[in-house]
């Protein structure tokens, strides 16, 4: 996947000028509590997150509704969690991924794109609509799970 700061694609998401409130946030186990940083003590070198204990990841204020929900983990990408949402876009059923994945130049980046059925998310066939790049990614407390805000169309 090689794509210069977001420009090389389509803005699919709804709003025209790249600027956007969505917020991600995780949830652990099959509780609805979302986890948060002080649920992490990081001054315990031992005690890192486990990104496996989140199971579901909830999507607000994007610019298309269809995107704002709840995805489920499903596996991996890039050594980390991916999720799962279906919804209906464009007048048909589709699945929205939410995932992370290593680009040409080394770097890594959260997306949330369209994956086509039984392909790998990271390749240029995913209708991306956002994406967190490494500049914003900086002051993320675990990189193994997406970021709550730095969202970009």
């Amino acid at each position: 996947r090689r794509m210069n700061p977001l420009q090389s694609r389509n803005d699919h998401s709804g709003r025209r000028d790249g600027h956007h409130n969505v917020h991600v946030n995780a949830h652990g186990h099959s509780d609805s509590e979302g986890v948060n940083e002080s649920d992490i003590d990081s001054d315990d070198d031992d005690s890192a997150f486990d990104e496996n204990l989140v199971k579901e990841m909830t999507v607000e204020g994007a610019g298309l509704r269809e995107i704002n929900g709840t995805y489920a983990r499903i596996g991996q990408n890039d050594n980390v969690s991916k999720f799962m949402r279906t919804s209906r876009y464009n007048g048909r059923s589709v699945d929205f991924m939410l995932f992370r994945c290593k680009l040409t130049d080394g770097t890594r980046r959260w997306y949330i794109s369209i994956v086509p059925e039984n392909a790998h998310p990271g390749t240029t066939q995913d209708i991306d609509f956002y994406a967190v790049g490494p500049s914003q990614q900086h002051s993320v407390l675990d990189p193994n799970i997406p970021p709550r805000d730095g969202w970009m169309a």
